[in-house]
């Protein structure tokens, strides 16, 4: 065993602020080869594969909660590889989370950190990406007093350990880059804070929450689909022209007779804009569209700010 009780301890336990230096594949220098430590818990072998060769190493489990770790002496240079592992109930091949660099970086995040940064969900949140040529998701959340954090979510059963988070520094921020998750998953933040309590959290940068009584996060595609759709504009100059707003909460302005719910949004772009030109309304304020969990607040306690609440489609 090459990595040192205290170390592998902060794994284990989940309290490391950097587990990419620990994990994954490091130069061990001086021609002594490369080490690979791998943390899966419940897994009872792990092999690694070198992508380029197709040789396969067995790893040594150095920890009974899913540590291991393979020293490959004749390897004097980094090499691509994947993982092996095999459970009670079956195997599955997968690419080490603690293989890649940081998606997102401390500099990066200086405007949101001083306050001026006006487009934080680009950075922040779940955003599915291409990285180091895997495609999968950059998660990124700010807890500047956490103890630890770690991700949780469908792509890893829900382990309440298996993907501790690093910390990206002055920032304040926890990332990590999970190439097997994609949209559709559900997710959320373990974060053990500064007062010993643990807590399970939502995402504040999600762009979708599963419907109450869940509120996990879901991870969403970040495409804008009207943006180069040639829709024009309207030219008029809001500075001379009069305004007359319709303020309205989505859910209780019309009914489906049919179906007796609330108009999709859908519904309401083809009802909405015809029913403000006959009345003689310029534009239109919603009550928060915003995701909540309290139907009865109308939207005002609000939970997840970069999300339109899932209660209309």
């Amino acid at each position: 065993m090459i990595i040192k009780p205290p170390e592998l301890d902060s794994i284990v336990h989940g309290y490391s602020h950097d587990p990419h230096h620990l994990l994954g594949m490091h130069l061990l220098g001086e021609g002594k080869g490369v080490v690979v430590r791998c943390w899966d818990p419940t897994a009872s072998r792990v092999i690694v594969k070198d992508e380029s060769s197709g040789e396969k190493y067995s790893m040594c489990k150095i920890h009974e909660d899913g540590f291991f770790e393979l020293v490959v002496e004749e390897k004097s240079l980094l090499f691509k590889y994947s993982f092996i592992s095999s459970y009670e109930d079956g195997s599955r091949n997968w690419v080490d989370p603690y293989s890649f660099l940081p998606f997102i970086s401390n500099e990066s995040l200086q405007g949101f950190n001083q306050g001026w940064d006006r487009r934080p969900f680009d950075k922040l949140g779940a955003i599915p990406a291409k990285h180091q040529g895997h495609e999968g998701v950059s998660f990124v959340v700010w807890a500047p007093s956490a103890k630890s954090v770690h991700l949780i979510g469908d792509f890893n059963h829900w382990n309440p350990r298996s993907l501790p988070m690093r910390s990206l520094g002055s920032s304040g921020c926890r990332e990590i880059f999970v190439p097997w998750a994609k949209p559709g998953d559900l997710y959320k933040f373990r974060i053990l804070g500064a007062d010993d309590v643990l807590r399970e959290k939502t995402d504040p940068f999600g762009w979708a929450y599963e419907p109450p009584m869940g509120n996990a996060s879901i991870i969403q595609h970040r495409e804008y689909p009207y943006r180069n759709s040639g829709l024009s504009v309207n030219s008029c100059n809001p500075r001379i022209m009069p305004i007359s707003i319709y303020e309205m909460h989505i859910g209780s302005w019309r009914y489906s007779e049919e179906n007796n719910r609330p108009y999709t949004y859908l519904e309401l772009a083809e009802y909405l804009p015809r029913y403000l030109k006959e009345t003689g309304f310029s534009h239109v304020e919603f009550l928060p569209p915003s995701e909540y969990p309290y139907g009865a607040s109308w939207g005002y306690q609000v939970t997840g700010y970069y999300a339109p609440t899932c209660r209309y489609g």
